[in-house]
């Protein structure tokens, strides 16, 4: 729901941004990125299934595997996340 509400307000961070760069993830308010990040492993364990997601997490170029993992960039993974949120 907070997604939900995050989305139609037009304040869904980037995914791909809070992964690529923990600094981002660490210097906005936690009430707002912990929300993103547990819908975010929501989704893609629902998604890809958890052996996939552990994969990606033990990665270490997270740009480059997403495409190998899930065959998509992580630009990609966003845009399925909404479509996700959406549903």
């Amino acid at each position: 729901m907070i997604m939900r509400r995050y989305l139609e307000q037009g304040n869904l961070l980037s995914t791909e941004r809070l992964i690529l760069d923990d600094e981002v993830f660490y210097d906005l308010n936690c009430a707002d990125t912990y929300p993103v990040a547990g819908a975010w492993t929501e989704f893609m364990i629902e998604t890809y299934g958890v052996e996939k997601f552990k994969a990606f997490y033990c990665s270490q170029d997270y740009a480059k595997d997403a495409d190998a993992i899930f065959g998509c960039s992580l630009a990609q993974l966003q845009e399925r996340l909404v479509e996700w949120i959406r549903e």
